[in-house]
């Protein structure tokens, strides 16, 4: 973003706000013509009126204005989430002529290519705040090491159905993933009774 666009932007969020969701069109058209003619169904029959809907709930952003180091020469993101005392991860490679790792649907499950450094920020993070469950996203700094660069509670779950296990607290690497679903559920009948 250039600095007279930024100036606009900023200038919309502190008075008439931006709408809070897009429904981007994001086609590839390398895919077979099946899957172009679904990507525009799913575009006009789904994004746009979930859009529209999500915008009506929430209202629209307003009154504030983030600003985040742009860290160029990444070519993935780490995403860890961790559930109460686990964490799984992943890591997502950024989509061709893109930035973003998020949304590029290119997932690498293999644990020994998530840094140790990541996880244990992340958990350091959950302690302080005291969350239960809190997705983290990470990007390598040239200097500073792998950074927070998001936080979110909402996760695609089927994105990490193919996660090998998960890590706790202690950094210790458990080729189980189903634990966690039955860890949450436990707790959550415990808090109940």
């Amino acid at each position: 973003v250039d600095p007279s666009e930024a100036k606009s932007i900023i200038h919309k969020m502190h008075t008439k706000g931006i709408k809070s969701f897009k429904a981007p069109l994001n086609l590839n058209f390398k895919l077979p013509l099946k899957s172009i003619l679904y990507n525009f169904y799913r575009y006009f029959s789904v994004r746009i009126p979930l859009a529209k809907m999500k915008n009506k709930r929430v209202g629209k952003e307003f009154s504030y204005s983030y600003f985040q180091e742009f860290l160029p020469k990444n070519d993935h993101d780490i995403r860890i989430v961790v559930i109460g005392d686990k964490a799984v991860g992943l890591k997502r490679l950024v989509a061709k002529n893109s930035f973003k790792a998020s949304g590029s649907g290119v997932i690498l499950y293999d644990h020994d290519l998530i840094s140790v450094e990541c996880i244990s920020k992340a958990f350091k993070v959950q302690k302080d705040l005291g969350f239960q469950c809190m997705a983290y996203d990470f990007v390598l700094h040239p200097t500073k090491g792998y950074q927070i660069v998001e936080i979110c509670f909402g996760v695609a779950s089927r994105s990490y159905d193919d996660c090998q296990g998960y890590w706790t607290e202690d950094l210790k690497w458990n080729a189980s993933s189903s634990i966690i679903v039955e860890d949450l559920i436990i707790k959550a009948v415990l808090q109940t009774k």
